[in-house]
């Protein structure tokens, strides 16, 4: 699980030029309109049932990521699922971080467990590789090194998203 973790927070799962345009995630944050680009991937573990994680990135204008948005160890089935997970756990979770380029944590974000955090998965579609839902989410600040809001919420969340496979061993 924890390489699954470092594959997100890392350099992502695929260079976001090679995404295609519909591929992204989009919500009012704090109000605001935000849109990020991103990515889905099937994980298939022997033994275990098929899990997606959402990936989402904004980047600035010079490339690097400035915020990335992860849904992770939700089951690959059209359903409903709470996001009450933290990072230790295999339920449903989602986490969101502010970044100074591409590899540096600015500030972590832990999910506010007292809200109403879900995914929707509407559509799966294997053969177009392509997932669809909505979601909502709060979120308080743990750690940050700088000046960050004290909460982030994403409401009225929606996402189409391009499915890459992983298997793990």
């Amino acid at each position: 699980m924890l390489l699954l973790a470092c594959i997100f927070i890392g350099s992502g799962c695929e260079k976001e030029d090679d995404l295609p345009r519909w591929s992204k995630i989009t919500a009012l944050k704090n109000g605001e309109p935000w849109e990020a680009k991103g990515t889905g991937r099937l994980i298939k573990k022997p033994g275990s049932p098929d899990r997606i994680f959402l990936s989402a990135n904004v980047a600035t204008s010079s490339g690097h990521v400035s915020e990335r948005l992860v849904i992770s160890n939700v089951p690959m089935e059209i359903g409903k699922y709470e996001l009450k997970g933290d990072r230790s756990s295999e339920e449903p979770r989602i986490s969101f971080y502010h970044m100074d380029g591409e590899d540096a944590l600015r500030a972590v974000y832990v999910t506010d467990k007292e809200a109403d955090n879900f995914i929707e998965i509407k559509n799966i579609d294997i053969k177009k590789k392509e997932i669809t839902g909505v979601f909502k989410a709060s979120f308080l600040l743990e750690s940050s090194v700088r000046e960050d809001p004290p909460a982030v919420s994403f409401a009225d969340g929606s996402f189409r998203l391009k499915i890459e496979e992983f298997t793990e061993d």
